[in-house]
């Protein structure tokens, strides 16, 4: 997830990462800034998130869902 986020314009020294999805919207925020995006952007990173986690054992629809990435 950080390599889809780290090619994103303005997103360089990702220290701190929460990706946000709730109902079909993504909203990310970089070392505490919101990273305003597009239609493309937020498609794929949506796209994506929803395709990893329903792939998992268990998992049934996803209404919502966080995900923090800290760099140590």
């Amino acid at each position: 997830m950080v390599g889809a986020v780290s090619s994103l314009k303005g997103t360089e020294d990702i220290r701190d990462l929460e990706l946000h999805l709730e109902r079909g919207d993504v909203k990310l925020i970089l070392n505490r800034n919101d990273v305003p995006l597009t239609p493309f952007p937020k498609e794929i990173l949506t796209n994506t998130i929803i395709g990893l986690v329903s792939s998992l054992k268990g998992v049934g629809k996803i209404d919502s869902l966080k995900i923090d990435v800290k760099a140590h």
